[in-house]
């Protein structure tokens, strides 16, 4: 969660793609690693937590984007 939050304000506030785009990629791996683990427990939790992810996913290439072409 702190990671998260901690992007949105180092992405617009401190107007720092990269370190923004470092901070996502951090937490794409937290997200991933957070459904792996709860996959072999509760396939249904992680069934919900999935569109996250991929929005995750699409907020990080658009990131990418961004810092590219600024």
């Amino acid at each position: 969660m702190a990671f998260n939050f901690s992007w949105s304000i180092v992405f617009f506030y401190l107007t720092s793609p990269w370190w923004g785009l470092l901070i996502i990629l951090l937490l794409d791996g937290l997200v991933y690693a957070f459904l792996d683990s709860v996959r072999k427990k509760d396939r249904w939790a992680a069934i919900c937590f999935l569109p996250y992810f991929i929005w995750l996913i699409l907020a990080s290439y658009l990131n990418l984007y961004v810092c590219l072409n600024n």
